[in-house]
């Protein structure tokens, strides 16, 4: 959630001493319309600073370069990820403590997740990816690619990996490149290590044996 701040200025006035001027008609116009003019420009100033206080634009509050970033389950390597840029977001709740965290990796994403015996089951590339930290979702998007150990290959725009079900996911178009087979379906849900996979909607099948 975020948590919007907004700065009053307070302007206080001092007594000035009373001084006394004698000056022409044409020399008072010109000094209150120079005072008319100063006044309209600082209000003008503390408006844009107020708009920039007040602006709604995410910021991030760490920015990284050529990131590497390890998930672990009971002591156990589970999954690396690297990216070009990662940047993280802070969440506060309304009582301004922090209440979530997200994530987002560009300039090329790279995932390799691991079986039991920290050995590289599977890879993932793509242009970039979204973590979000409480719900333990990744969101990656941009000619993804992920291929196995037996060389089977997976290219979608759009997965989905659960780090709580351990299974990367997709609603979207995917395409599924076996030994014997090519699979082009709509809907797909697998393993993170892309060893146990099903198709929600199967569109067609190219058959590679010969």
């Amino acid at each position: 959630m975020h948590k919007r701040v907004i700065i009053s200025q307070y302007l206080t006035k001092r007594r000035q001493p009373h001084l006394r001027f004698f000056v022409s008609e044409t020399m008072r116009f010109l000094v209150v319309l120079s005072l008319a003019l100063i006044l309209v420009s600082c209000a003008e100033n503390d408006m844009e600073q107020v708009a920039a206080i007040t602006d709604d634009t995410e910021q991030p509050i760490v920015v990284m370069k050529n990131a590497r970033i390890e998930f672990t389950d009971s002591a156990l390597l589970k999954a690396v990820i690297a990216a070009g840029i990662v940047e993280t977001y802070q969440y506060f709740d309304d009582e301004g403590k922090p209440e979530d965290q997200k994530l987002v990796m560009t300039d090329g994403v790279r995932a390799d997740f691991y079986n039991k015996f920290e050995q590289i089951n599977s890879t993932m590339t793509s242009e970039r990816a979204t973590r979000f930290e409480k719900e333990r979702l990744t969101e990656i998007e941009g000619n993804v690619v992920v291929v196995n150990v037996d060389g089977d290959s997976l290219s979608s725009e759009f997965l989905l990996w659960d780090e709580g079900n351990n299974t990367i996911s997709s609603d979207r178009h995917v395409r599924v490149k076996t030994a014997d087979e090519i699979i082009f379906a709509e809907g797909f849900e697998s393993d993170a290590n892309f060893q146990e996979y099903s198709f929600t909607n199967v569109k067609g099948r190219i058959n590679l044996k010969k």
